[in-house]
């Protein structure tokens, strides 16, 4: 999601993202599962505020996760793998942004001497 996304309200209108906000916190989330469903209407903590629908999948959540995998744990060099695998399947071999569709470069070790390009 992006600011200009547009989502499904409850009401059958579409309403615009106008903002993204990024909390430095982390947040508790919690997995929701609803039977042969993935999506469901997320509304907020005011009378007056509007569901939206949202969709609870991911296009890596098929992958299977070792025990060690938790809350608040960074990914294993193993999941990392996995996710770059899986993205480089979807899209021809390459790896692409998820949100922009931008094709993705590995990062090299600096070497003394080279200024890298400035993107």
């Amino acid at each position: 999601m992006k600011a200009g996304s547009r989502l499904l309200s409850e009401s059958g209108k579409t309403q615009t993202v106008r903002n993204i906000v990024v909390k430095p916190k982390p947040l508790k989330a919690y997995n929701l599962t609803v039977a042969d469903w993935h999506t469901y209407f997320v509304k907020g903590d005011k009378a007056e505020t509007e569901g939206v629908w949202v969709h609870n999948d991911c296009p890596y959540g098929n992958l299977s996760d070792n025990k060690s995998v938790g809350e608040g744990k960074k990914f294993t060099p193993a999941q990392k793998k996995a996710i770059i695998q899986e993205n480089m399947n979807r899209n021809g071999g390459v790896v692409k942004s998820d949100q922009s569709g931008e094709v993705l470069v590995r990062p090299k070790k600096s070497q003394k001497g080279i200024t890298p390009p400035i993107k």
